[in-house]
């Protein structure tokens, strides 16, 4: 019976240790932009990190190819919602979409949807065709 006790628990801490990287693999990333003062200001939240090394922020001028700007250190683990902020000092006269790239410390890596940064010298046009 102690045995059997044991397998369980075991199998319990396998179980628990997988679906905690598994979580990081699928770790959801709240991605916005904001332009104050001809700075782009990117920010993201993330839930429940797990074995989390770094994010490269990166940024695309056509949606297809991005660059790497900068990198910012993660957590690590964490079971609440942790916020971060890059600020990018390039000012751009075209659209700009910035993802960022988790990057596990297996060396995997999960990259988020993109966010839309308008630069100033374009006016937003809401769905409704007004500006």
């Amino acid at each position: 019976m102690k045995t059997l006790v044991s397998t369980i628990a075991l199998l319990v801490t396998i179980t628990a240790t997988s679906f905690a990287q598994t979580k990081a693999h699928s770790n959801h990333i709240e991605l916005t932009t904001s332009l104050e003062y001809d700075i782009t200001v990117v920010s993201w939240e993330t839930f429940n990190e797990a074995n989390t090394s770094y994010f490269l922020i990166e940024k695309s001028t056509d949606g297809i190819t991005f660059k790497k700007i900068g990198k910012q250190v993660a957590s690590g683990s964490s079971n609440k919602v942790n916020s971060y902020t890059f600020e990018d000092l390039s000012v751009d006269s075209v659209l700009v979409q910035y993802r960022i790239t988790l990057i596990c410390m297996d060396g995997s890596s999960f990259a988020s949807n993109t966010a839309t940064s308008y630069p100033s010298n374009i006016a937003q046009v809401d769905t409704n065709g007004e500006h």
